[in-house]
């Protein structure tokens, strides 16, 4: 499934990373957006910087959110993705779900068959 996020510094609107997954073409489980975008960034404060990411991060993705430090995270689709808002919540991030009708229906689009886990 397509993931893609971008990292934001909240004081200058500026980015300052950005990534998609890339598990299927490096063959590595946790090459995920948010993973690449992370790298991307590189070494920064990471507390004054939000996330946004296409779907709901995957347990692993949150927990790194958490240690890095990350103030916000805006999440596009929970409908196709979504399990991790309430524990980046409960660890102090805040967290931001647009549910993106036009997002959603882009995934439905690019992963024909996909059971939508909402629905």
């Amino acid at each position: 499934m397509p993931n893609r996020a971008v990292i934001i510094d909240n004081e200058t609107r500026c980015i300052v990373g950005k990534g998609h997954n890339t598990q299927v073409q490096e063959n590595h489980p946790y090459n995920h957006g948010e993973t690449a975008a992370i790298r991307d960034a590189g070494p920064i404060d990471f507390s004054r910087i939000t996330l946004l990411t296409s779907l709901s991060p995957c347990e692993v993705c949150a927990s790194l959110l958490d240690m890095r430090g990350f103030s916000r995270v805006v999440v596009g689709d929970v409908t196709n993705a979504s399990g991790t808002e309430a524990l980046l919540s409960a660890k102090g991030v805040k967290v931001d779900v647009l549910e993106d009708s036009m997002g959603i229906a882009f995934v439905c689009t690019i992963s024909p068959g996909i059971t939508l886990i909402n629905s």
